[in-house]
């Protein structure tokens, strides 16, 4: 499904609507502007580069304090921006993709099992900062995640999958009240 959001694979079986309007491509539809933070975000920054050649090849050009006024959106506020990503702590690079991610003025975000190699501490920092950056930026996001209550805390909406396809579409304060013996399994396993 996140491929399919992003543009990188077309819709091969089911439809996808947006505002009750059927599209064949939904990044390509002009409706909605979509990022996405991987679970492997080391490798989805390339390893010469900068903290500021990752933020300009979103933002192009621009005056330093853009730059910094960014990384401090994401709680980077001393970091250099000539420091190499390679010299980053886990925590900080996945900042840094959050901060790219965010510099797309993109309406969906897409988290790929980003918090699964963090630690306790750092995942509730991220969650908190998460909170506050979608108050002040009126994203949407997408969590994929295999951590249940995670989701829970996170969102709004539910979509259990199995095998490619979607099981159980919920409301997150109705989960309990779910009749999917798949779902059923998988809450009893959290």
């Amino acid at each position: 499904m996140s491929r399919v959001l992003l543009g990188i694979e077309s819709i091969n079986q089911g439809e996808l609507f947006i505002d009750n309007e059927q599209v064949a491509s939904f990044s390509h539809s002009g409706h909605i502007k979509c990022s996405i933070v991987f679970q492997n975000y080391r490798s989805s920054v390339n390893p010469s580069y900068t903290i500021k050649d990752v933020l300009e090849e979103v933002l192009g050009k621009v005056e330093e304090a853009q730059y910094t006024e960014l990384l401090e959106k994401v709680g980077l506020s001393s970091i250099n921006l000539n420091r190499k990503c390679t010299t980053l702590s886990g925590g900080e690079i996945q900042r840094v993709c959050v901060a790219r991610g965010i510099a797309t003025k993109a309406d969906l975000l897409i988290f790929d099992e980003a918090f699964r190699s963090l630690d306790l501490v750092h995942t509730f920092h991220f969650i908190n900062l998460l909170k506050t950056l979608k108050k002040e930026y009126g994203f949407a996001y997408l969590i994929i995640t295999h951590d249940i209550k995670l989701a829970c805390y996170l969102c709004e909406r539910l979509l259990f999958f199995k095998d490619g396809t979607i099981i159980e579409d919920c409301q997150t304060k109705q989960l309990k009240e779910t009749t999917s013996e798949y779902v059923q399994t998988l809450l009893s396993l959290k």
